[in-house]
């Protein structure tokens, strides 16, 4: 790969092979020794002539490390898990396993994929992680849209794993793919059929994508991709205020009984709905 630019520290020439995210600290290449100040990157070592990956305050070898194209899609798969605001333990467990079956990883890859995981949660999103992936994987010639595919079902399975729908975020990271990656419509009506029947959600009678299911989570003051405890807790709050045995010795008029009466039978409408999508 060309080298895009040299960093000169210390008397060493840190040449750097492909842009990283922001933040720059001292390291030492992980082979020789030597000590740079890099921000996060590729670089060959001048002392050794070695390769070394930077991210965070770590180096890492030629045996340790990912290629580009797997190092963005855990970026790109990190910030998908982080679309619905949270990144649960299931979205890492599965990131993680994905990319080291997928691409066959050794353990010490596999550790260093998780480091990068890691450092990618306080990234945005934005589209341009896609423009990088497609650079990357036209080099790959006849095997670019297999790879636009397999990321895309990677992108859905993140997208499922927590929810029965997708947010109107995750909707346009998914816009975003079809677009840079140049994925058809009918190949991504596939793809998500195929997640569907794998996570076993399509045969459960939920309506994905429905935007009814919003007006549930608002009634309980809650968030799609909320827990199951959460669920239960905002029903138990509500009910302190809304339930009619509050009211019942106070002289208050019909009008405002009969609000409450139906205020409770929305709570118990939402909270009967959702808890559905946790059977």
């Amino acid at each position: 790969m060309a080298i895009i630019e040299a960093l000169f520290v210390g008397g060493y020439i840190a040449s750097k092979l492909y842009d990283g995210y922001k933040g720059i600290c001292k390291v030492r290449c992980p082979n020789c020794g030597t000590k740079y100040t890099l921000e996060d990157g590729l670089y060959v070592c001048e002392k050794c002539s070695k390769v070394f990956r930077k991210i965070g305050k770590k180096t890492y070898n030629s045996e340790e490390i990912t290629t580009p194209l797997q190092d963005y899609i855990a970026v790109l798969y990190t910030q998908c898990a982080k679309s619905d605001g949270r990144i649960s333990q299931n979205e890492k467990d599965f990131i993680i396993d994905y990319l080291y079956n997928n691409f066959d990883l050794n353990q010490k890859q596999k550790k260093y994929i998780s480091q990068v995981c890691n450092n990618s949660r306080e990234i945005e999103y934005s589209d341009e992680i896609f423009k990088e992936i497609n650079k990357v994987i036209k080099e790959l010639g006849s095997d670019y849209y297999e790879w636009s595919l397999e990321i895309l079902c990677g992108i859905m399975f993140i997208f499922f794993i927590d929810n029965n729908y997708l947010s109107e975020k995750q909707n346009m990271i998914i816009q975003d793919c079809l677009l840079n990656l140049n994925i058809n419509i009918s190949d991504y009506d596939n793809v998500k059929q195929y997640v569907l029947e794998q996570m076993n959600l399509n045969n459960q009678g939920y309506s994905i994508g429905n935007e009814d299911y919003s007006k549930y989570y608002d009634i309980l003051g809650l968030k799609p991709g909320c827990s199951k405890d959460d669920l239960k807790k905002a029903r138990r709050e509500k009910m302190k205020i809304y339930h009619p045995d509050r009211y019942n010795n106070m002289d208050l008029p019909k009008e405002i009984k009969d609000d409450i009466e139906f205020k409770m039978k929305e709570i118990n409408k939402a909270y009967d709905v959702l808890l559905k999508l946790y059977e």
